[in-house]
C-alpha cells in the first residue's frame, strides 16, 4: 500500500540519483562549449575512454561511445553538405550518337 513514508523515501531516492545526461541536445550543448578541448586533447594522444573518463569525474556521467558519437555529429554539423552533381541531360548529346 501506497503510504505517506514510502512517497518520502522514494522522492529522497529521487533526489540522491546521480546526474544522468538527458539527451541529445545537452551532450549538444556540452559539446559546443568544450569541443575544441576535446580535439585538443586528442591531438595529445588522449583516448576516448581516457576523456570520457575525466568528463564523468567532473560530475557529468558520460560513456565513451556517447561522446564519439557526440563529436562525430559535431564534425558532420560543421562540414558543408555534400551533394552529389546532378546529371545534365543535354538532348543534343544524345541526338548525335544515334543520328541518322
Amino acid at each position: 500500500m501506497l503510504s505517506q513514508d514510502l512517497i518520502a523515501k522514494i522522492r529522497a531516492d529521487l533526489d540522491d540519483l546521480p546526474l544522468e545526461p538527458t539527451g541529445r541536445r545537452e551532450l549538444n550543448a556540452l559539446l559546443v562549449e568544450v569541443g575544441e578541448k576535446i580535439r585538443a586533447a586528442q591531438e595529445r594522444g588522449a583516448s576516448y575512454v581516457e576523456i570520457a573518463r575525466q568528463i564523468t569525474t567532473s560530475g557529468y556521467p558520460i560513456k565513451p561511445s556517447t561522446l564519439r558519437a557526440g563529436m562525430d555529429r559535431q564534425r558532420k554539423s560543421k562540414s558543408p553538405l555534400k551533394t552529389s552533381p546532378r546529371r545534365r541531360r543535354d538532348g543534343g548529346a544524345s541526338e548525335q550518337r544515334g543520328g541518322v
